[in-house]
């Protein structure tokens, strides 16, 4: 009597609540790197599951160009998190960093 009453709850169970790792989609991931093709080129690449943004642009170690590049990077991001990204991790090595935004967390 007891097996079959375990049984009849945990299909009772099973049928109530679906898992949620079924149901739900993975989120959306987007990746942010910046890297330096020579001394002046900076690269910022988008990554947003497969499309590919590219953003050129020339910054030297002048204050100008220290703002310059500061401003490309502030853009880059509020557009991520204008489309729903937030931050989940970073990771970096000599030559460039990404920054690695989730979407649907």
């Amino acid at each position: 009597m007891l097996k079959s009453f375990l049984l009849g709850a945990g299909l009772l169970a099973l049928h109530a609540a679906p898992a949620q790792a079924q149901a739900s989609p993975p989120p959306a991931v987007a990746i942010l790197t910046k890297w330096s093709s020579s001394f002046n080129n900076r690269h910022l690449l988008i990554d947003r599951d497969g499309k590919v943004e590219t953003i050129d642009f020339t910054a030297n170690f002048t204050l100008s160009g220290v703002t310059t590049e500061a401003e490309t990077l502030r853009k880059a991001i509020a557009q991520l998190y204008q489309e729903g990204y937030r931050l989940k991790s970073t990771t970096s090595d000599g030559a460039a960093y990404s920054l690695i935004f989730i979407k649907g967390e």
